[in-house]
């Protein structure tokens, strides 16, 4: 089986409206090898679905040392967090799609995209038995941005929020985004009476008791936390939706350092899946009688950035002969086929219309759906490292910046996307990145779950279990 959909989510962003919004086009996207390109799996032709009460479990090099839905921003803790909490919209399972969770309906925009209106699921309940209301959501919103930790740095142009009834919540923004909703899977609601119940004077936002509890909608909720060892977890027994046969009702997170130990773990059956592992330990994943490799593509570069402020670097045709250098074919082949090229500032996945030899060594994850946003954390003149920020080519462009502020408020698609590929072109013109490869996420799974799909926004890819069903 695959993902276990719902008939009661009634509106969703449609593949073709994401691509349009995006700028992700077909032929781009062909190219790159969509996100259906997920198995290599040894499994049978013919499964059927496990019933009975089926565990799972996860295995990483670390477990979370914070279990706060508002501050942790890492792999392992958002592998937690996002199957205790839930946000108003998601991304699909495995996908790029957004569609609505907590909110009933993908959010109303008014005419001057500064007004986004969500109206709230009916007869959702947290794990401490609090109603999900708009007063809820507005609370974990002001919470978020008063930590202002983590997810919040995708809270953008934000004005704003407001609860005008129990069933209604606003976000209005101070300039249009028109990528906005894309962010929103970022935004996770805890229990307000969690909030308010365990807030002192001096942590009013109650982080203490968050970083090793939790109060969310999930249909996941913390039974056990073992710092250093590992996280226990079960079934939410008044989750709003229905377990499908199949979808474990126990779960765990491990940890474990050792990639090999790992790898035989996977292999005796005492753990179900791991994180992304390198291109060597791939290979030997994929010889285990036992064991299948999920690929699909990472949403992500590897880069070399060159320092256009210090010499030789700061001339262009020393920058240009580094990257004529470049051994793209040896790095492809040290990958042993788990990426492919890459040749902008963006991912392949997402609108990508420069070209330059194919190559830079800085990861860069976007997170979301927006390319302007990849742009900006790499290439802003804001963000250069002496600001603390990931602009480690030192590239400075007035009009560079301009664009970036100007292009997440056009609300035509084809105005997007041609200003867009007017950023990429001119950063690549200037020589200041190396576009190593855009790797595949490759995630050793047990046979039983080689359908699955990891969720490639969130850094190097996590699965929500509620979405899937173990086979035999």
């Amino acid at each position: 089986m695959t993902s276990s959909g719902d008939g009661a989510f009634d509106r969703m962003w449609s593949r073709r409206q994401f691509l349009q919004r995006t700028g992700i086009g077909g032929a781009a996207l062909l190219s790159a090898g969509t996100l259906v390109e997920l198995l290599e799996a040894c499994a049978g032709p013919t499964t059927t679905t496990t019933t009975g009460n089926v565990k799972a479990s996860w295995t990483n090099v670390v477990i979370p040392e914070n279990l706060d839905p508002h501050i942790g921003f890492d792999t392992d803790t958002l592998q937690f967090t996002h199957n205790v909490y839930e946000a108003l919209l998601e991304y699909t399972p495995g996908g790029l799609e957004v569609r609505p969770l907590l909110a009933e309906s993908m959010p109303a925009v008014s005419s001057d995209g500064l007004t986004y209106t969500f109206k709230i699921r009916q007869g959702v309940t947290f794990h401490d038995g609090a109603k999900l209301d708009a007063q809820a959501v507005l609370t974990s919103f002001n919470r978020l941005r008063e930590i202002n930790q983590g997810p919040a740095s995708y809270l953008i142009n934000i004005a704003g929020f407001e609860a005008p009834d129990a069933n209604t919540f606003v976000i209005k923004l101070s300039a249009p985004y028109s990528l906005f909703p894309g962010t929103v899977p970022w935004f996770l609601i805890a229990s307000p009476n969690a909030i308010s119940s365990n807030k002192t004077s001096s942590d009013p936002w109650s982080k203490n008791w968050f970083a090793s509890k939790s109060a969310g909608t999930g249909p996941y909720m913390l039974d056990s936390l073992k710092p250093n060892n590992r996280i226990d977890m079960s079934k939410n027994p008044h989750y709003w939706r229905e377990f499908k046969a199949g979808v474990p009702i126990s779960v765990a997170i491990i940890q474990q350092a050792n990639t090999t130990t790992q790898l035989e773990s996977l292999q005796s059956g005492q753990t179900d899946f791991l994180s992304n592992i390198g291109p060597d330990n791939a290979e030997t994943a994929k010889s285990l009688p036992n064991v299948a490799v999920v690929r699909q593509p990472a949403i992500q570069l590897r880069t070399i950035p060159l320092n256009m402020i210090r010499a030789p670097l700061t001339d262009v045709r020393v920058r240009q002969a580094l990257i004529a250098a470049f051994d793209y074919e040896g790095y492809t082949n040290f990958y042993k086929g788990f990426g492919r090229p890459a040749n902008s500032p963006i991912p392949p996945q997402m609108a990508n219309d420069a070209t330059s030899p194919p190559m830079t060594f800085l990861n860069v994850f976007p997170n979301t759906p927006d390319p302007a946003l990849v742009i900006r954390v790499s290439y802003h003149s804001s963000n250069v490292p002496a600001k603390g920020g990931y602009n480690w080519a030192n590239f400075k462009d007035p009009q560079l910046d301009a664009d970036l502020d100007k292009v997440v408020q056009i609300q035509d698609e084809a105005q997007r996307n041609q200003l867009l590929a007017g950023m990429q072109k001119k950063i690549v013109d200037s020589a200041s990145t190396i576009y190593c490869i855009a790797p595949d996420l490759v995630m050793p799974v047990r046979k039983e779950w080689a359908h699955v799909k990891y969720d490639p926004f969130f850094q190097d890819g996590i699965i929500r279990w509620f979405y899937w069903s173990k086979e035999s």
